[in-house]
């Protein structure tokens, strides 16, 4: 991960190309957007797991990571060698290697989800 000005910042991930379920669409990182003045205008942004800006004794980060995970996602947080906090992924069982598998060979593979048919395909 780089700032603005190109400074390396840390680093985020041990995947080499194609090894990261985002490769596939299948991933998403988050980011807490602050309205730090409740004027409905987002000032600022927050990986802080911690911070609870509502003051209701739940951070942010663990309210959003729930409403994930009741939806039927894995949480880069709950990895225990290398914790993704941002991280939230729905693989459908798929592994980044059964999916590299199907990029490779040409096929697709689909889900219904919500009575809605979603086709994942090699272009």
């Amino acid at each position: 991960m780089y700032n603005n000005n190109g400074t390396r910042l840390k680093k985020v991930t041990n995947a080499k190309a194609g090894q990261s379920i985002h490769n596939y669409g299948l991933a998403i990182d988050i980011v807490l957007l602050v309205d730090k003045d409740n004027n409905g205008i987002f000032e600022d942004v927050s990986w802080d797991t911690s911070a609870d800006y509502d003051k209701d004794n739940v951070p942010e980060w663990s309210e959003a990571v729930t409403y994930f995970k009741k939806a039927g996602w894995a949480w880069g947080g709950d990895w225990k060698s290398f914790p993704d906090y941002p991280h939230l992924e729905k693989t459908f069982g798929h592994t980044w290697k059964s999916l590299n598998a199907l990029y490779n060979s040409g096929k697709t593979f689909e889900e219904t989800i919500d009575g809605k048919v979603y086709k994942w395909v090699n272009i």
